[in-house]
């Protein structure tokens, strides 16, 4: 560590308590002498020969270093026993310890010696009380004394991060469609930086997905927003305009923005994409690397999403709102180009201009830790507890629906998450919905005033398969073991091990033939763990709360929950359903 030596002036006491003060330096010729003994600062040390090292202001101090009397005929008066006292607020004094000093040899070469150590203290006054000298004579007297300060203390305050002077725990913002800029309405205050978040909020459209803004801003800094091959009028790629990269040029026209097919030409030498060999070496190669792999990540991701003109939100804004069609994608619906759905010239999202939403989802799952084997439903004892707004607007899952209850059926046994995902990639989310699950194991929709058996999600595809995520606060999340059709009149059943990828190895036999959640996923991360038993611990015996620990949903915290988590330890889902 390093430190800075600092040379204090030494204080001389006489007949009177401050009677000299002189700046001698580390000349081991010019000493501190006392042969007359005076109060001590230090009422408990009396009458002494007494040294007092007072600083402007609080400072650390490390070690010191000393040169005992060494003038010709004068080591004898060296200090031989000291106490040494110090105080951090100039009043009160501590004993950092008693001290016996070498006699010094009255030589011109004379070193001195390291002396007490004072391990970083804080402090303003250092004290030092002569008990004996070598001699026997009543004079005392010590040449120089040093001592080190700390300059890597803090002499200011430690914030809550433990940064001195620092400004506390920073605001992050969701980075959700990971193009490096943030969202404004999705925040986290931490010392260090969460996994998907970044330090600014400049992103307008932070929805999952990647749109023409983003694209451009890849291109241009890439050197590629110009009319790349001749541009549109040869027919060449032209990156100029989200229209005329959505043509594709005369390689591969518009099936370039499907697959790999974009990625491959950039990076792959001599890649055969739509029927014409590419030169060799990849274009990357031959423009010196320009697109490193997180931009080649974000352009395939603005593909995989159906590469989209705009990134509006999953919402329907009123009737009014909707723009005269113009043949291209004016959405962030990664399914179809085309989204004039009622043929009114019209287009938004592939919704908005449909009265009804696109697919219901009818999901039949059960919650170990709430399940009754007696009346084969799950207990409602959470019902004067459970939130009116979506509780999973936080880590892990930062979803941020607006799903809310105007109040809580009184079959209602909790919130759980639905995800969609790819058939073709299950690693991509196309949808997530919050919504409730019953007592006989139905999730519907929190608008359950409408009386829906089951969930409606926008901008999805009634003919589309998809696989389906159930979530819960502290349960294992599954996901169905084939893509399956949203269909209001078929009951995806979670309670039957042939549906659910991983069968039985992901669920609880709850007896009856059903089978339910595993629980105990207290940190909701996929897998139970130790990290989950601390988490129980942390809230044991907290009465009517409403608490991801409370694994058997009964509103305390007792050892019946721990009895509910021991079987599962040690439990992993499936990898798709880890965060």
């Amino acid at each position: 560590m390093k430190k800075y030596i600092l040379f204090i002036i030494s204080i001389f006491t006489t007949s009177l308590l401050f009677a000299q003060c002189v700046d001698n330096g580390n000349y081991w010729n010019q000493s501190w002498v006392s042969c007359t003994t005076n109060p001590n600062p230090n009422p408990v040390r009396g009458n002494s020969h007494w040294l007092l090292y007072e600083f402007h202001e609080s400072q650390y101090i490390d070690d010191s270093y000393v040169w005992n009397a060494n003038r010709t005929g004068e080591s004898g008066w060296g200090a031989q026993n000291v106490v040494v006292d110090y105080s951090v607020d100039g009043t009160t004094w501590i004993e950092l310890g008693q001290y016996t000093f070498p006699q010094a040899p009255e030589t011109s070469t004379y070193a001195g010696f390291v002396g007490p150590d004072f391990g970083g203290v804080q402090l303003q006054k250092i004290l030092i009380t002569v008990l004996n000298t070598h001699g026997s004579g009543s004079c005392a007297s010590i040449a120089e004394m040093q001592f080190k300060i700390d300059q890597t203390a803090c002499y200011g305050t430690i914030d809550a991060c433990g940064i001195c002077n620092g400004g506390g725990e920073a605001t992050w913002y969701l980075d959700a469609d990971n193009d490096g800029f943030g969202d404004i309405n999705n925040t986290i205050t931490s010392c260090t930086q969460p996994l998907g978040y970044v330090a600014n909020d400049t992103d307008a459209c932070d929805n999952g997905y990647l749109g023409w803004s983003e694209m451009s801003t890849l291109f241009a800094n890439n050197g590629c927003s110009n009319a790349c091959h001749g541009g549109g009028a040869s027919g060449g790629l032209d990156l100029r305009s989200y229209a005329s990269t959505a043509l594709g040029g005369n390689l591969c026209g518009t099936s370039l923005l499907t697959g790999t097919k974009f990625v491959d030409i950039i990076t792959v030498s001599g890649h055969n994409a739509c029927g014409t060999p590419m030169p060799i070496p990849s274009m990357n190669d031959r423009t010196g690397g320009q697109f490193d792999a997180q931009e080649l990540a974000q352009l395939q991701a603005w593909i995989d999403g159906g590469a989209p003109e705009l990134c509006t939100n999953y919402s329907c804004p009123p009737a009014a709102v909707e723009v005269p069609y113009n043949g291209v994608d004016d959405d962030c619906n990664p399914l179809t180009l085309d989204d004039d759905l009622d043929g009114d010239g019209l287009s938004y999202t592939i919704d908005c201009d449909d009265t009804t939403p696109d697919v219901m989802v009818r999901i039949n799952v059960l919650l170990e830790g709430a399940y009754n084997t007696s009346s084969g439903m799950m207990n409602t004892d959470l019902t004067n507890l459970l939130p009116l707004a979506q509780p999973f607007n936080r880590l892990p899952w930062n979803y941020t629906g607006t799903e809310q209850l105007t109040s809580i059926p009184n079959n209602m046994v909790d919130w759980v998450l639905l995800e969609a995902r790819a058939a073709g990639d299950d690693s991509q989310i196309l949808a997530r919905k919050a919504a409730i699950i019953l007592n006989n194991g139905d999730i519907i929709d929190a608008d359950h005033a409408n009386s829906y058996t089951g969930v409606w999600f926008d901008c999805l595809d009634a003919t589309v398969p998809y696989y389906f995520i159930v979530r819960s606060r502290n349960h294992l999340a599954v996901i169905s073991n084939a893509a399956v059709l949203g269909n209001a009149n078929t009951m995806h059943d979670f309670t039957n091990p042939a549906t659910v990828r991983g069968g039985t190895t992901q669920l609880s036999n709850l007896g009856n033939g059903s089978y339910g959640l595993l629980a105990g996923d207290y940190n909701s991360d996929g897998i139970i763990s130790v990290a989950d038993f601390n988490g129980y611990v942390t809230n044991l015996a907290a009465i009517n709360q409403y608490l991801d620990s409370d694994f058997n949903l009964d509103r305390v915290i007792t050892v019946s929950d721990y009895n509910t988590y021991i079987p599962n330890a040690s439990k992993i889902g499936v990898f798709t359903v880890r965060y």
